[in-house]
């Protein structure tokens, strides 16, 4: 098995510096990965073809004895490759789900922060109709306060109207009007 390894650039307890770089760090584990799947499988091959050319070279008259053990070691290394690549498969498969999740985990980040944003917009646009309830009111208020004001003094005309009408200072016509 080779001692390559595919592992992630940010740990658990290491934040992402912005909200892309979860997504990149398994792309890049899954390139790694792939590297190392393509790896594991040329040596195979190439295992593969050493263990034909080994064959080939025992069925000729005047291989020596230590060929005889090229089989086993060709076997070996064809094994180990297997292994490999087999480990290189794990690993990017490994590195397709980390993305994938990771790619879930953005979205979801994404989302909260639309809505958050989405509240505060809501919360903003209540604001502004809270304010102008607020000065609709105040004007209101004010149109009251001088209304108010029109009617106390409107009553004070017709008290002089009739204490004078009362004292007979206003009489006949004066006082029809």
């Amino acid at each position: 098995m080779s001692g390559e390894r595919a592992t992630p650039a940010a740990g658990p307890g290491k934040a992402p510096s912005n909200a892309s770089a979860p997504q990149e760090d398994a792309v890049e584990q899954a390139r790694e990965a792939r590297a190392t799947a393509e790896a594991a499988e040329m040596a195979a091959r190439l295992a593969s073809e050493r263990a034909v050319e080994v064959s080939s070279r025992l069925g000729q008259p005047d291989s020596g004895r230590h060929l005889e053990q090229e089989p086993a070691e060709s076997q070996l290394e064809v094994d180990r490759a297997s292994i490999e690549a087999l480990e290189a498969e794990r690993l990017a498969q490994d590195a397709g789900r980390l993305a994938e999740e990771r790619a879930v985990e953005d979205i979801e980040e994404e989302e909260e922060l639309v809505s958050g944003v989405a509240a505060m917009m809501i919360a903003d646009v209540a604001a502004a109709a809270a304010a102008e309830a607020e000065a609709m009111a105040e004007a209101s208020s004010a149109r009251t306060r001088e209304a108010s004001y029109a009617a106390q003094q409107a009553d004070q005309v017709l008290e002089e109207v009739r204490a004078a009408i009362a004292s007979g200072a206003l009489s006949g016509e004066d006082a029809d009007r």
